[in-house]
């Protein structure tokens, strides 16, 4: 889902769209296989706004296409700002097992448009989609306290555990040494956009176990987690 403003420009051309969905079976062809794309022009105020929470609502709830096998992705300003006017591009997605089956307008993939030119967040984000958590663990955006002394981990035998620390180059590191393995910084599920560049055996099969019971059952009886 992209938009043209007044002068007929996108947030995302469809090189991009080509090249991500290539990408995206380069990355998950093993078993799974996305068939190219269908693009759709949208409000440009609805993708300028896509943070605020009732706009979200909003477009998601009246644009969303296809049914659990579809993959919808909103191309949107998704930047997140500190206090001093630094931004930084970011995306998000819901785990399918965590979304109630009345709630399907929660589905789908929402991406800056310059993370579709670089970087492997949108790997990540597609990740998520497929069921997958970040390999540090504790679920939701960023892990909370509790989960800082090597506690939590994605429920992935194959993922060393590891703390959520910036990651500003890709030499190895080991943030749980009471653990085994080293961080799995070249993860795609880690916080290591430039770095990453691989899934692990398990990380896969937990992906097309996913597929099959959530993507692939028409019956849908799971309910979002507390």
């Amino acid at each position: 889902h992209v938009y043209k403003d007044h002068a007929g420009r996108t947030n995302a051309t469809s090189r991009h769209l080509i090249e991500q969905t290539n990408r995206l079976n380069q990355v998950f062809g093993d078993k799974l296989k996305f068939r190219g794309y269908r693009r759709f022009y949208r409000k440009q105020q609805w993708m300028s706004h896509c943070m605020e929470e009732e706009v979200e609502v909003d477009f998601k709830r009246s644009r969303r296409a296809g049914g659990w096998k579809a993959l919808n992705v909103y191309v949107c300003n998704m930047k997140f700002c500190d206090d001093r006017g630094n931004c930084e591009a970011t995306g998000l997605s819901a785990r399918p097992q965590d979304i109630a089956p009345s709630d399907r307008w929660v589905d789908g993939v929402m991406i800056d448009p310059s993370l579709l030119r670089e970087g492997s967040l949108f790997i990540h984000e597609v990740g998520h989609w497929l069921g997958l958590e970040h390999t540090f663990g504790g679920g939701g955006f960023l892990p909370d306290a509790s989960c800082r002394d090597c506690s939590c981990d994605d429920g992935i035998t194959d993922t060393p555990r590891h703390r959520l620390v910036p990651v500003l180059d890709c030499r190895p590191r080991d943030t749980c040494p009471n653990h085994p393995g080293l961080d799995p910084i070249s993860n795609f599920m880690g916080y290591n956009n430039f770095c990453a560049h691989e899934f692990t055996p398990e990380q896969r099969a937990r992906m097309w176990v996913t597929t099959l019971l959530y993507r692939h059952n028409p019956t849908r009886i799971n309910r979002p987690r507390r």
